[in-house]
Formats: structure tokens, C-alpha cells, sequence
């Protein structure tokens, strides 16, 4: 289990989190003020003719209007996905290493259309 409350950092501030549901192989967590809503969705479940096992993270911000600017929402997920009998853990981390190398450079680079 993940636990009750999940801490992200953005931009060098922490966000908690905190559990709002949980059903069955899945669970959401929100942190709300008056600017916007941080949620992220952590989701298991079975995927295919093979029955791989697929794992998801999500982690979303909803950025409220004012009088002066519209809505904004933003996403980023994450998914592994494999048959059961196989570990994705060090590929994930090796992509995970890779987006997250030398400060968001490689981010940076994804955001303007390189590949």
C-alpha cells in the first residue's frame, strides 16, 4: 500500500496529497487551495488477450479561472506493462532516469517537439 498521503515536488515546494478513494486496484489523491487541485491516480489492472499486468500513474493539475484567465489543466502519466511473470522495474527506471537527467533537460527538449 502506498499510504494515506503522497508528497510531490513541484517547482521545490512539496505537495501532500491525501488519499481520497480507493476501490479495488486503485486509489486517487487530491490536494486542493484556492489557486487550484493537484490529483494523482495510481490504477492496476489486467490488460489485453495476454492478461499483462498494467500499471498506471497519473498525476494531473487544475489550474482554476479567474475574472482574467481561463481554466488550465495539465497531465503527465506513466505506464508499465507486462505479463506477470515478467518485472518492468529496471526498464522503468531507466526511463525514468532518462527524463529526469540533467535538471528537465531532456523534458524541455520532449516539450519542443525533439526526438
Amino acid at each position: 500500500m502506498l499510504g494515506d498521503t503522497i508528497t510531490v515536488t513541484v517547482d521545490e515546494s512539496p505537495v501532500v496529497l491525501v488519499k481520497i478513494n480507493q476501490d479495488y486496484y486503485s486509489a486517487e489523491y487530491l490536494y486542493k487551495d484556492s489557486v487550484g487541485e493537484y490529483r494523482l491516480k495510481v490504477r492496476h489492472s489486467k490488460s489485453g488477450a495476454e492478461r499483462k499486468d498494467r500499471h498506471n500513474a497519473e498525476l494531473t493539475y487544475l489550474k482554476y479561472a479567474t475574472v482574467n484567465t481561463a481554466e488550465e489543466a495539465l497531465k503527465v502519466y506513466f505506464v508499465m506493462e507486462a505479463l506477470p511473470s515478467i518485472s518492468t522495474l529496471e526498464l522503468a527506471l531507466a526511463l525514468t532516469s532518462w527524463v529526469s537527467a540533467n535538471s528537465g533537460e531532456v523534458l524541455e527538449k520532449l516539450e519542443g517537439w525533439q526526438s
